[in-house]
């Protein structure tokens, strides 16, 4: 216990150095059409490049900016360069853009109440549409906060930008919430998609979260396709897109924009509801 309290203290003080000294990196992974194969969007995903440890990965230090006071400002890094980079893909590549882009918004950062701002100034000052980026929140902590959520996620939503609902099937039973916040996309968990091994049986739950959100006019993304198998089931099963390393792992911006040509162009931004 002891050496676990020390290290939490030696990664919170190298976080708080690191973070002034442009440490932080975003790769990015992309989010597939299943039907047609193409790059519908990409997911930013933080990365510390901290002296002495190489690259590591948000599990390794973001649980410790949460518990330190330090997740609303990495937070408001990893927008405001996501959105950088989307507007620098979009002025490079036009219509192939890998877009949207997706950017994880914690349940912290979600409590604040000029977050909608936030995310107003960040599009602004990169020049990037709203159409081109999508908010991601986790079922569990917008449960955990059902007040302030709804107006400053509606204020989002007037902007422009889309929400998704991240880690879907792993939070409360209830599913009223589905009509009471202004939800785009589901991300189906992957603990569901683990359980398509192919073997020709239909995975009955995953089929009937398909139909209630396309029931309720919400696109589902699946999260950790591991095999062609399993997407090939979700694809049968009428799922839109798909992630996972069976796919494409996450990546440094110049290694994605290599994933795309203006011959295989992709939409500008996901359909509307």
């Amino acid at each position: 216990m002891r050496h676990e309290a020390v290290e939490r203290l030696r990664t919170e003080r190298a976080l708080r150095r690191g973070l002034p000294r442009g440490e932080l990196r975003l790769h990015y992974q992309p989010i597939w059409s299943l039907e047609t194969g193409t790059i519908e969007a990409v997911e930013a995903l933080a990365r510390w490049a901290r002296p002495g440890h190489g690259l590591v990965s948000p599990a390794g230090f973001i649980g410790v900016a949460e518990e330190c006071g330090l997740m609303t400002a990495v937070g408001e890094w990893v927008l405001g360069e996501a959105c950088r980079q989307g507007a620098t893909w979009r002025a490079e590549l036009g219509d192939a853009a890998p877009l949207p882009v997706h950017v994880n918004i914690s349940a912290r950062e979600l409590e604040q109440p000029d977050l909608p701002g936030a995310v107003a100034s960040a599009l602004a000052d990169a020049g990037l549409d709203p159409a081109d980026l999508v908010l991601e929140i986790t079922e569990t902590g917008l449960l955990e906060r059902t007040q302030r959520p709804a107006s400053v996620l509606r204020a989002i939503k007037e902007t422009g930008v889309r929400i998704a609902l991240d880690d879907f099937g792993t939070g409360y039973s209830s599913l009223s919430y589905l009509e009471r916040f202004p939800i785009d996309e589901l991300k189906l968990d992957r603990e569901f998609i683990a359980r398509i091994d192919g073997d020709g049986e239909e995975p009955v739950l995953v089929g009937a979260i398909l139909a209630m959100a396309h029931a309720l006019g919400l696109i589902v993304v699946a999260e950790g396709i591991e095999t062609d198998e399993q997407a090939t089931v979700l694809r049968d099963l009428g799922c839109e897109r798909a992630q996972g390393y069976a796919l494409a792992r996450a990546a440094a911006p110049e290694a994605i924009a290599a994933l795309v040509s203006p011959a295989r162009a992709v939409p500008s931004s996901a359909p509307r509801r």
